[in-house]
């Protein structure tokens, strides 16, 4: 899968608004986060030690290497990472100084982003 990202971050105010559930960007409201252990996924992440590849597409600076990734005993190949500072999503309210996009596809083609916010001590 050849990952392209062709929107344009300076101007996300010229955005066209998309229709449905889980959209981006997002605002996590901890007060209605609800906890179901039976339904929390279990996340392996294996990088291989060979080089990666940082490449800059003039819209962010993406990592591309080789490595998978087990989310829920399915497995998913890396196919790149990338950043946004400051933050795409915001936890009540509040947003990061970084935040870390990882793009990993299954081998029958599903595709999984996530996310990874930094910067912040946020108490809950």
């Amino acid at each position: 899968m050849k990952a392209e990202f062709l929107i344009d971050y300076c101007h996300q105010g010229d955005w066209q608004p998309q229709g449905g559930l889980r959209q981006s960007p997002i605002d996590i409201q901890t007060s209605l986060v609800q906890d179901n252990d039976e339904t929390l996924a279990t996340i392996q992440v294996n990088f291989s030690d060979k080089t990666a590849t940082f490449f800059n597409n003039g819209q962010n600076l993406q990592l591309l290497g080789v490595g998978e990734a087990t989310f829920n005993k399915r497995l998913f190949h890396f196919v790149q990472m990338h950043f946004h500072a400051d933050s795409e999503h915001r936890i009540n309210g509040k947003s990061f100084p970084l935040e870390g996009h990882f793009l990993f596809q299954s081998p029958s083609g599903e595709v999984s982003y996530r996310s990874l916010l930094s910067g912040w001590r946020i108490q809950f």
